[in-house]
């Protein structure tokens, strides 16, 4: 289970930090993938850090 939800967080962390990647690219500053990828990217630490108290 354990191994599981990392792999969601880690899925999750990567599509986030390529949505901001994909923005800054294209230098969109207040575009939708970087507020996209921000939203993502906070789910993500708050599931890691919600995974790092549990152990």
């Amino acid at each position: 289970m354990k191994t599981q939800s990392g792999k969601l967080i880690a899925v999750i962390f990567l599509f986030g930090g390529a949505s901001v990647i994909r923005s800054l690219m294209r230098s969109e500053i207040n575009g939708f993938y970087l507020t996209l990828g921000c939203i993502l990217l906070a789910i993500s630490l708050v599931m890691f850090i919600k995974q790092m108290k549990n152990i």
